[in-house]
């Protein structure tokens, strides 16, 4: 397991991975730059061996690009967030309208001690150097069955944006829905005004 360290304002974290973003893998495959497919092989920590790629006949690559509507795009790494200076604090519960892509253990128990006891939310964004351009959504929550420990769940899109037109007779509902909205584009909107100056990648 590999841990990354992270700083959400006064919260200083460490995290690591304990699920995959496979949609994303799945819809933009490493290729070579003919555009057939290859296969990532993981590197390994100990004696520094890194990753490499090989083709459906076992021979290795050392470069790869990504298939993206049929043709090999170069593989630009986006950099992992490092430091968050813009978050929010919501209800816990906001962290079910996201649909989430990619999950982290979240180590820092005074910050699971803090968000258990009020029953809150970080939400943020951050890029976690997949090669994708485009910023995930984040919320972290106290584990219900960690004690100390956090989750850091991922994702781009929000359940919301399907459900409001599912439930348009429940004015109650489509009133938590824009609120939800408001605080989501609102940090949408500052995150990308400052993403400069509050990530250093």
């Amino acid at each position: 397991m590999v841990w990354y360290n992270m700083i959400i304002g006064k919260w200083n974290i460490k995290y690591s991975r304990i699920s995959n973003d496979d949609n994303f893998d799945i819809k933009y495959p490493y290729c070579d730059k003919d555009g057939n497919k290859l296969t990532r092989i993981a590197g390994k920590i100990t004696g520094r061996e890194q990753a490499y790629f090989v083709d459906d006949k076992g021979n290795k690559q050392e470069i790869a690009f990504r298939l993206v509507n049929g043709k090999p795009k170069e593989v630009k790494f986006s950099g992992k967030t490092k430091e968050v200076a813009i978050y929010k604090e919501v209800e816990n519960t906001e962290v079910e309208d996201l649909n989430i892509m990619s999950e982290y253990l979240v180590d820092n128990k005074d910050l699971y001690d803090y968000l258990k006891s009020n029953n809150k939310a970080l939400k943020f964004t951050a890029h976690f150097g997949t090669g994708e351009k485009a910023l995930n959504y984040c919320y972290i929550v106290a584990s219900d069955l960690y004690n100390g420990f956090c989750y850091m769940k991922c994702g781009k899109t929000f359940k919301s944006d399907v459900v409001a037109d599912m439930v348009a007779d429940r004015q109650d509902i489509k009133d938590k829905i824009e609120g939800l909205k408001t605080l989501t584009i609102s940090l949408q909107q500052v995150n990308k005004a400052l993403e400069g100056e509050i990530m250093a990648l």
